[in-house]
């Protein structure tokens, strides 16, 4: 994995999952300060764990049971 600086814009922040790399999408500034801090700290980041981090939460299975358990709550609310 490698790590991303996005905009605070749909659901990129809960993808990349990490403060300090999202920003206001008004705010080239802080875009611009964000990817400073990303390049400056690259070899903090552990490219195992922020891939391991992507595929657990956005795998397909993963995705299934979310949906399916979204569908109970409606069923049982019904």
């Amino acid at each position: 994995g490698t790590p991303c600086v996005v905009t605070n814009v749909g659901d990129s922040a809960i993808i990349v999952d990490n403060v300090n790399l999202t920003v206001p999408a008004s705010s080239p500034q802080l875009l611009a300060n964000a990817l400073e801090w990303c390049i400056e700290n690259y070899g903090n980041f552990n490219p195992v764990k922020i891939r391991e981090s992507i595929t657990k939460r956005f795998s397909v299975n993963n995705m299934v049971d979310s949906t399916e358990d979204i569908f109970r709550k409606l069923i049982r609310n019904k």
